[in-house]
């Protein structure tokens, strides 16, 4: 009987010892895990950063940088999503520095369309505008008339300034200032704005 039990505490000793052995295993495979998503995804962070960066700052194509923001911030959420250890916000806070999370959060479907259908996500991006500029346009219309009548005869001289005597660039220097006051996602409207509106890709060309 002395040696049955024996037997059996051996039996769950090495039980125990290998589920033990397993757990550790495990961990330190989801570590790893972990170490090679995080690793995948900072050339995403990267350009995230540099795509939003081109688009606050009004250089190229706005629709462009708009939408490879929004196909790697898809790519890199499907990462965390199937990594365990990798929370999506955490890692938009920590690694995305130019746009708050709420702003990115908004993007993320439209690089999803994008990734699943090719021109999906661009059409998204056009739609808003669109819905944009047309938000704008009624905006002017209801209330946007007072003051139009005005700077008709400033004119005058050799054209190096606007009606109103301000060099274009300095206008561009104040478009800008008010421009980094906005909220990340005011910023980013205001851009596809201007390039819908006025035609610029730069804020002196929109001066």
């Amino acid at each position: 009987m002395a040696r049955k039990t024996n037997k059996t505490n051996t039996t769950n000793a090495a039980e125990k010892t290998a589920n033990a052995t397993a757990k550790v295993s495990k961990k330190i495979q989801r570590e790893r895990d972990r170490a090679a998503a995080l690793k995948s995804m900072r050339p995403l962070a990267a350009t995230i950063n540099r795509k939003i960066k081109s688009v606050q700052n009004m250089e190229g194509k706005i629709d462009d940088a708009r939408l490879a923001a929004c196909v790697a911030l898809s790519e890199a959420y499907q990462i965390a999503s199937e990594t365990a250890g990798i929370r999506f916000k955490a890692w938009c806070e920590e690694s995305v520095t130019v746009l708050g999370y709420e702003a990115l959060r908004k993007m993320r479907p439209i690089g999803d369309a994008e990734r699943e259908t090719e021109g999906a996500g661009l059409a998204m991006l056009q739609d808003a505008r669109q819905r944009s500029a047309t938000a704008s346009r009624k905006n002017r219309e209801n209330g946007g008339a007072s003051g139009g009548e005005s700077g008709g005869g400033g004119g005058e001289g050799t054209g190096a300034e606007n009606g109103n005597g301000t060099r274009p660039t300095d206008l561009a220097a104040s478009i800008r200032e008010i421009f980094l006051r906005l909220s990340d996602d005011a910023q980013i409207e205001f851009a596809a704005w201007v390039e819908s509106h006025i035609g610029a890709h730069d804020l002196n060309d929109a001066a």
